[in-house]
């Protein structure tokens, strides 16, 4: 149960750190590389954890 926890706690983060980019137009987004691969690995990182949650 305390992996479970730990994993859901990951997905959660995740998207709270996600949030932080929801005023960035989607125009500002394809030009600036930093905030794509900051958004990109943080959906990578939530979708890990996901799939780590079914395997658990």
């Amino acid at each position: 149960m305390e992996e479970i926890n730990a994993k859901i706690s990951v997905v959660q983060e995740r998207v709270r750190r996600l949030s932080g980019f929801s005023g960035i137009s989607f125009e500002s987004y394809l030009k600036d590389y930093t905030t794509r691969d900051a958004v990109e690995r943080n959906i990578e990182v939530a979708i890990q954890a996901c799939i780590d949650l079914n395997v658990a």
